[in-house]
């Protein structure tokens, strides 16, 4: 997670990455934590993006990134093992 979140934090646009977010958030989290915008890549199916971001998807601040196959949490986890051996 801590190498996603510095990717994301090296992003030109994101002002703040706030790890650890729970998996459906709620308007209340939302305002809480002054959100403008919520972006997850475009993998989930229709139900589980329903479930997870139905909120954000009714205020209209959901957005939907291109998922790079390329890059996944195992591959990550494999070059953090070879990096420690």
């Amino acid at each position: 997670m801590a190498e996603r979140i510095a990717v994301v934090k090296g992003c030109r646009y994101v002002d703040e990455v706030i790890g650890d977010a729970p998996l459906a958030i709620d308007h209340s989290w939302i305002e809480q934590h002054q959100i403008d915008l919520v972006i997850h890549s475009d993998d989930l199916s229709e139900e589980l993006e329903i479930r997870m971001y139905k909120i954000p998807i009714e205020m209209g601040i959901y957005r939907t990134v291109t998922y790079t196959p390329a890059i996944s949490t195992t591959d990550i986890i494999k070059r953090c093992k070879v990096a420690t051996n």
